[in-house]
């Protein structure tokens, strides 16, 4: 997959949005200096304006060096690829156990939610040019369904510090789990001064427990000026429908298999 690879200080400087203005304003103050050392005939004023302006070609090199919306859309898919590559690896599972063909869900921590609180304050999040959110910490999840349960594989991959995956893995019979959950909450973006309508999914078991995935699968901006327009969509999995349904369809298959077992071998 095409896409350039970025250090952890480059997405840094990609989330924190910095600017050309400081850059430009070192570059006029040592144009000025310059232009005044000449006027006057003074070679020290000279060389002191040169410093800032070396100073404001560095950090445009540096900020240039950062990836943009597309650069950074690259950068995530190649890791979901990545991930994927090994997924049915890490929940030791060979192809032929699948009876069907794995499904996926790719979800994102946003700042100051419940699932970001493990990262403290080293969380981010960038609207782009697109009006879309991107966010530091990205949740790819897959589902690998064998005959008598699926197993669940999650990695959270955090573009700020790369190296340092957080993976689960879990199993379940078809016969603990009940159905498919998914949860809405609002989150209040003080950076944004918006409100975000946060979509999360989540396993439901026997026993009542909800297994997440750790992220956030949909994020909607509250439109309080206009609520007649409804809220804008900030990020959303666009497989997540059907990944919903498929799972739904699944577990009521097998179901359904299991009563007819249960009739065939019922003792008369």
């Amino acid at each position: 997959m095409s896409g350039k690879n970025f250090s952890e200080a480059q997405m840094r400087r990609y989330f924190r949005r910095g600017n050309y203005k400081g850059a430009i304003f070192l570059i006029i103050v040592g144009v000025l200096l310059i232009g005044v050392g000449f006027a006057n005939n003074v070679q020290t004023l000279v060389l002191v304006g040169s410093a800032p302006i070396v100073l404001g070609f560095i950090i445009i090199v540096v900020l240039r060096s950062r990836p943009n919306d597309q650069e950074y859309d690259q950068w995530v898919d190649r890791q979901r690829a990545l991930i994927a590559s090994s997924a049915l690896q890490k929940v030791h599972m060979d192809p032929g156990e699948l009876v069907r063909e794995p499904l996926s869900l790719h979800g994102v921590i946003p700042p100051a939610s419940d699932e970001a609180s493990p990262y403290r304050d080293n969380i981010y999040s960038k609207k782009g040019k697109d009006g879309f959110h991107r966010y530091s910490v990205n949740v790819f999840t897959y589902f690998f369904p064998a005959e008598h349960h699926i197993a669940v594989f999650s990695c959270n991959v955090d573009a700020l510090d790369q190296r340092a995956h957080i993976e689960q893995t879990s199993h379940y019979f078809y016969t603990d789990m009940v159905g498919v959950n998914t949860k809405e909450g609002r989150l209040q973006d003080k950076k944004e001064t918006v409100t975000l309508l946060l979509q999360a999914f989540s396993l439901r078991v026997a026993n009542g427990d909800a297994i997440g995935i750790g992220g956030v699968v949909s994020v909607k901006v509250l439109n309080s000026k206009n609520k007649k327009s409804g809220p804008k969509v900030a990020f959303a999995d666009n497989e997540v429908s059907k990944t919903i349904q498929a799972l739904l369809m699944l577990l009521r298959q097998k179901k359904q298999d299991q009563l007819l077992q249960n009739q065939w071998t019922r003792p008369y």
